[in-house]
C-alpha cells in the first residue's frame, strides 16, 4: 500500500509538470508576432494589423485593428487590466507614425502617448545619424536621376500632430508598483514613462543588439539585453561582462542566456547575477530563439520549434509543441523543425502558456 501511494505520488508530481492543449483558437489570418499575459487574460498580435484580448476560455473579449502599418508588440499593466499597444502606422503608405497607446478591457483608447520634445528637425537628424548607408545609396541615385526624386521615398517619420518615438517601439516593460511604463525603440532610444503620459526619463542606450528588449526589475532599475542594469534614479549604467553576445532573459536574480543568431554563442546558460555563478544547460542542437517568464519559469522556444519549461535554476521540467517533422535550417546549420509556432507567453501564475504560429493560429495550454 505504502509503495503504491509513493508511485502515485511520485507520478502525479511528474505529471504536475505538464502542460496539456486547451484549445485552438483562429481569429488571426496571419502570423502572431506578440503575445501578453496577466493572470485573467491574454493578448495577441498578428501581421493582419489586429490584436485581440482573450480570456482562457478562448473567449475573444475585444478586438482593435489599425488600417495602415503594423502592430509591433504588447503588454498588459498588471492588476489594471489596461493593455499597451506599440504601432507603426502609415497614411496612404507614407509618413510612418509611431505610437504607445493604451486600451481598456472593453477596447476602448484611452490614451496615446506623446513625446512632445520630438520636433521634425530632431527626428529628422535622429533619421540621417541612424540611416548613412541608406542616405548615402539614395543620394547617389538622387544626382544620377533627379527626377526621381528618390528623398521622398525615405519616408522619414511625421512630428506633426505627435509621436512617442522616432522609430518603432520593441520593446515595453511595466514597474513592479505599476506606476511606470519603459519603452525602448529600433534606434535604442529609452523612455520612461509615468502613467500620465509625462516622460521622467530619457536615454541613449549603446550596446551591440538592434534587438534589444527591457525588464524592469525593481521600481527605480532596468535590465537591457544582453547585459546592462540601468538605475535610472541615480543614472547609473553597469554591464555585466562577458554576456555581450547572448541573448538574455531575466527571472528574479537569475539571467538565462541563449542562442543568438549573428555570433557563434556557448552552450545556453543561467547566471546568478547576485552570486555570479553558472549553470549550464544541455543545450545542444536546440538553439533557443525566444525565452519568456513567470513568477518561476522559464519558458524557451527553440529552433526546432519545441516549447520547453524549466526551472529556476535551469532544470527541465516538460517539453510540447510537436505536430510534424521537416528538415530545415538555421544559418548553415541543418535540424529538424516540429511545428509552426513563432511565439510564445505564460500567464505570471505559470497556469497557462499560450502559442501562435505563422498561420495565425493560437493554442492554450494549460498546466496540469
Amino acid at each position: 500500500m505504502k509503495k503504491t501511494l509513493l508511485l502515485f505520488f511520485f507520478c502525479s508530481h511528474i505529471y504536475s509538470q505538464n502542460y496539456k492543449k486547451e484549445k485552438n483558437l483562429h481569429k488571426h489570418s496571419a502570423e502572431i508576432n506578440s503575445i501578453t499575459t496577466t493572470n485573467d487574460f491574454f493578448a495577441t498580435s498578428s501581421s493582419d494589423k489586429s490584436v485581440i484580448v482573450w480570456n482562457y476560455k478562448g473567449k475573444k473579449i475585444y478586438e482593435y485593428k489599425i488600417k495602415e502599418g503594423k502592430i509591433n508588440t504588447l503588454k498588459f499593466i498588471p492588476k489594471s487590466n489596461i493593455l499597451l499597444v506599440a504601432t507603426t502606422e502609415k497614411k496612404n503608405k507614407k509618413n510612418k507614425k509611431y505610437f504607445l497607446k493604451s486600451i481598456d478591457i472593453k477596447g476602448n483608447l484611452l490614451k496615446v502617448f506623446i513625446d512632445s520634445t520630438l520636433s521634425q528637425p530632431y527626428v529628422d537628424s535622429l533619421f540621417l545619424s541612424n540611416n548613412k548607408g541608406v542616405l548615402k545609396a539614395t543620394s547617389s541615385i538622387n544626382n544620377k536621376f533627379t527626377s526621381l526624386n528618390v528623398w521622398k521615398s525615405l519616408n522619414i517619420p511625421s512630428a506633426k500632430n505627435g509621436l512617442s518615438h522616432s522609430e518603432y517601439i520593441q520593446s515595453i516593460s511595466i514597474s513592479p508598483n505599476n506606476n511606470l511604463i519603459a519603452t525602448i525603440d529600433y534606434y535604442r532610444n529609452l523612455k520612461i514613462w509615468d502613467l500620465n503620459g509625462n516622460i521622467i526619463y530619457k536615454s541613449k542606450i549603446f550596446n551591440n543588439k538592434k534587438r534589444t528588449n527591457i525588464f524592469f526589475i525593481s521600481n527605480t532599475t532596468l535590465f537591457i539585453t544582453p547585459n546592462i542594469t540601468l538605475n535610472f534614479e541615480l543614472n547609473n549604467l553597469k554591464k555585466i561582462e562577458g554576456y555581450e553576445n547572448f541573448m538574455t532573459t531575466p527571472l528574479n536574480t537569475k539571467l538565462y542566456c541563449y542562442f543568438d543568431y549573428h555570433f557563434p554563442t556557448e552552450n545556453e546558460k543561467i547566471l546568478d547575477i547576485k552570486s555570479g555563478s553558472v549553470n549550464f544547460i544541455d543545450s545542444k542542437n536546440i538553439y533557443s530563439i525566444k525565452t519568456v517568464t513567470s513568477k518561476k519559469y522559464f519558458v524557451n522556444l527553440g529552433a526546432d520549434r519545441i516549447v520547453r519549461v524549466r526551472s529556476e535554476n535551469g532544470k527541465m521540467l516538460t517539453s510540447f509543441g510537436k505536430t510534424k517533422k521537416e528538415s530545415t535550417f538555421l544559418g548553415k546549420k541543418a535540424l529538424i523543425k516540429y511545428s509552426d509556432i513563432t511565439e510564445i507567453g505564460i500567464s505570471p501564475n505559470s497556469d497557462y502558456i499560450i502559442s501562435g504560429t505563422k498561420s495565425g493560429k493560437i493554442t492554450i495550454w494549460r498546466k496540469q
